[in-house]
């Protein structure tokens, strides 16, 4: 049973709940202000290899007409199909095209941070029924902690949808209309594309005890032992 709204937390009109998103994306905007101030520089630590992966995918196609498999300026050539962190089918990805890879990624890490300030505020609102500004507390400590942050900064970009995980629990808890469930499917698809496929490799190969704590990664990865994916099988 869903629990008592408080008070003050009335379902908005229409139009003050379109202003959220657009509050989201202005904050998110303000914290990684710094990205789009310095227009054609890329981020340091592990941006660099980030940017190379995009980079990479983006020249195959453009370039020589190829569909991104193979990069062939990374230690002699490597697959960029088997590279859990090429993000080459992100639904980011194809801004490339129309921006160059440096400004995709800076929009692919701008909209990750704003998606997750909204999926957060409406997680409070709605499935927990908070009031608004308990509720925009709640969106600014989720989009604006400490992890976001250093996942942003140091170029954590495959950990970036953890920023959805909001979004997952909301669906979840919401009705089960058609709608819902394809939405649900979708995101899911989406953040394993963008991410949890590196998250999943590794819980598959290592196996920690802490493995069940990142549910998604740890769900993926099992999917893979149970199709024959082992560390062992792959090296047989």
């Amino acid at each position: 049973m869903s629990p008592p709204r408080a008070a003050g937390a009335g379902k908005a009109p229409r139009w003050q709940r379109a202003l959220v998103p657009l509050a989201c994306g202005v904050l998110s905007f303000v914290q990684w202000y710094p990205i789009f101030r310095e227009r054609g520089s890329t981020g340091f630590g592990d941006w660099q290899m980030i940017q190379h992966n995009w980079e990479a995918a983006y020249i195959s196609v453009v370039r020589f007409g190829q569909w991104p498999l193979w990069d062939a300026f990374h230690c002699g050539g490597i697959s960029i199909f088997r590279n859990p962190e090429s993000q080459v089918y992100s639904p980011f990805f194809p801004l490339s095209f129309a921006l160059g890879t440096v400004w995709a990624v800076k929009l692919m890490l701008w909209a990750h941070v704003a998606i997750g300030l909204w999926g957060m505020y409406r997680l409070a609102r709605d499935a927990y029924r908070q009031h608004w500004l308990a509720s925009a507390v709640a969106a600014f400590a989720w989009g604006c902690c400490g992890c976001v942050v250093w996942d942003g900064a140091g170029g954590h970009a495959t950990f970036l949808p953890f920023a959805f995980t909001p979004w997952l629990i909301w669906l979840v808890r919401s009705d089960r209309t058609l709608r819902r469930k394809a939405t649900l499917i979708a995101l899911l698809f989406v953040i394993n594309l963008t991410g949890f496929v590196m998250e999943a490799c590794r819980l598959a190969a290592v196996q920690p005890a802490w493995g069940p704590w990142s549910p998604v990664g740890w769900a993926l990865g099992q999917g893979m032992l149970a199709a024959g994916m082992s560390e062992g099988a792959l090296r047989a």
